[in-house]
């Protein structure tokens, strides 16, 4: 029986404009691969979001729960903070599907929303 594929998934808030967006990601991202560097292969990035910090941080919780260790990204820009996670890549099937419940990244149905705007942090 051949091993399954890995998978690591990203979610992201959708309270930050969508450029932003993509940056906050593709840090938790690079954070998780610098975290977890005994998974050396490499994964499927599956890219889910989130509606705002709250709910970040119990996907977070949930995924703990799961046995799913993550990475979570503070962006210290525009009073941000906790803007995305990544998780380490995941094969168990129960791990994998306890992912399901949060909506894939659409960039297409958010461009059609106006986008709240970030002020320079002071300081």
């Amino acid at each position: 029986m051949s091993a399954l594929k890995p998978y690591t998934y990203v979610l992201v808030r959708t309270d930050i404009p969508l450029e932003q967006q993509l940056v906050q990601a593709c840090h938790a991202a690079q954070q998780s691969g610098a975290s977890f560097p005994e998974h050396a292969a490499a994964s499927s990035l599956i890219v889910c979001t989130v509606p705002d910090r709250a709910a970040l941080v119990a996907a977070r919780e949930r995924m703990t729960r799961y046995g799913i260790r993550s990475e979570m990204f503070f962006e210290p820009s525009w009073d941000m903070g906790f803007s995305a996670l990544a998780s380490e890549p995941i094969t168990a099937r129960k791990q994998r599907f306890s992912m399901n419940t949060y909506p894939l990244f659409m960039a297409p149905a958010a461009l059609q929303e106006p986008q709240p705007e970030l002020e320079p942090a002071h300081g």
